[in-house]
């Protein structure tokens, strides 16, 4: 009957213990943290006791939801944590709030006096800090831009944490901040400067935010460990070199939005695979895609009208690529040193080749030539060393020196008539297609001479003996 009773009693005051203990309400943690020069501020929590403030490693009580940390100096950035304290019967303590207090940012009252651009008051050299919380507001205004060059080579910052109060990030802001792993863009943001984070080589994603149309020139320039890249489908253009030498990025899916990308766009991305160009470019920009070297796949739009000089330079694994029919003209050595290309099939409307469009493209072996093209001009088709057939539509006029220097052609199939070839003129440096035999197109197997002429069989030209 003891035991019992005793039981009895102990059940009792733990259930009264665990009642009260429940009976709290938990505080709401401190709300709308701002700076204003030294102080710290921050709305008043309902039914708090007062407050800590945990800066420097060491805690500070203040009664009023305000604290002077003036102390702290202004040689570091000091990630500021606050909590509402209760009465310990009624109400618990909050949870804690974190705010990123400092002397070293210094701010400029945009024109419109609509907020604030911040910037840093200190070098790169002096901000030794990991994480850098910049502040939402200032003096009761809203902190809108990051200044120009604001974080240029803080080679210790991996971690930086932007308010949503956020809509411009200044040219270079980020530019060689080379231990900066990772960044989330506020969807505020709707503007970001050239060179923003370019040679920022530790970064590995970013998600660009919806409100950006465009990624300005050299954006991420050299991100070598850039292996994810979200884009909005409010994005408009994709200007020069933004994305070029981000060597560790395999893919990217450009929105349907896009309609201009910039020369050099994605020059040097070495381990790029494939592309999907979308409907609306018209221009494939001189070196877009110079040196993918592990561009395999590239899909081209129906809308376009002009590949640049350069533009698929040095992919050397690129082995084919569809051109439109849209395509009219094509750059001097678009396709330089595409050394697995095998086939081409240029567009009806291009008039001319220009000079060493194809040239080292030494895998290729076949080329079907438009019969609008009116000119061959130098080095075109120099060091193909694997074409030995060529088909010249009878529109040609011109071929220029060395054209096909160092093409092992064995057989020219001319579209036109003996007399409209010998009427082609051409240049010197072009031995093989002197030596190659020829054949002029013939829809009926000639009667004379037929092993002068050729026709097409299977889509293949085909001598007629």
């Amino acid at each position: 009957m003891k035991k019992r009773v005793i039981f009895i009693v102990v059940t009792a005051l733990l259930c009264c213990l665990l009642v009260a203990c429940g009976s709290k309400t938990r505080l709401q943690a401190p709300q709308n943290i701002r700076q204003n020069g030294p102080f710290l501020i921050w709305d008043e929590v309902k039914n708090a006791e007062g407050y800590i403030v945990l800066a420097d490693n060491e805690e500070y009580v203040t009664a009023e939801p305000s604290c002077n940390l003036s102390f702290l100096g202004g040689e570091t950035v000091y990630v500021v944590k606050i909590k509402a304290v209760g009465d310990g019967e009624n109400f618990a303590d909050s949870d804690w709030s974190e705010f990123g207090f400092n002397e070293i940012f210094k701010y400029t009252l945009l024109a419109d006096g609509s907020g604030y651009e911040v910037n840093l008051s200190v070098s790169s050299v002096e901000l030794q800090d990991k994480k850098v919380v910049v502040p939402s507001t200032y003096e009761n205004l809203p902190v809108t831009r990051i200044a120009d060059k604001m974080f240029y080579k803080c080679a210790s910052l991996t971690e930086v944490v932007l308010p949503n109060t956020l809509k411009e990030i200044g040219a270079n802001a980020f530019y060689n901040c080379d231990a900066l792993e990772s960044i989330e863009l506020p969807a505020s943001v709707t503007a970001i400067g050239s060179g923003a984070f370019r040679e920022c080589v530790a970064l590995k994603k970013i998600v660009v935010s919806s409100g950006v149309e465009c990624i300005a020139e050299e954006m991420f320039y050299e991100c070598a460990s850039l292996t994810e890249i979200v884009l909005s489908n409010t994005l408009k253009e994709i200007k020069r070199a933004a994305f070029a030498h981000c060597i560790a990025l395999e893919s990217i899916e450009l929105p349907e939005s896009v309609t201009a990308i910039g020369s050099s766009a994605f020059s040097g991305c070495l381990s790029l695979k494939k592309i999907v160009v979308p409907d609306g470019i018209e221009r494939i920009e001189g070196n877009m895609f110079g040196d993918c070297t592990s561009l395999t796949e590239v899909v081209l739009p129906s809308t376009l009208k002009e590949i640049r000089g350069m533009a698929f330079l040095g992919c050397i694994v690129l082995e084919n690529i569809e051109l439109p029919e849209s395509v009219t003209a094509i750059g001097s050595i678009a396709f330089g040193g595409c050394s697995s290309l095998k086939k081409i099939v240029v567009p009806t409307g291009v008039e001319r080749i220009e000079g060493s469009t194809f040239v080292g493209c030494s895998n290729l072996t076949e080329v079907v030539l438009p019969s609008t093209l009116k000119e061959i001009m130098g080095m075109a088709f120099r060091n193909c060393e694997a074409l030995k057939t060529v088909v010249l539509p009878s529109s040609l006029k011109d071929i220029g020196k060395g054209a096909f220097s160092n093409c092992p052609l064995e057989s020219v199939f001319f579209g036109g008539t003996e007399a409209e070839y010998l009427s082609v003129s051409v240049a010197e440096g072009n031995d093989s297609i002197l030596s190659a035999a020829v054949y002029f197109y013939s829809e009926t197997e000639p009667t004379e001479n037929p092993q002068k002429f050729w026709r097409y069989s299977g889509g293949k030209p085909l001598p007629w003996a």
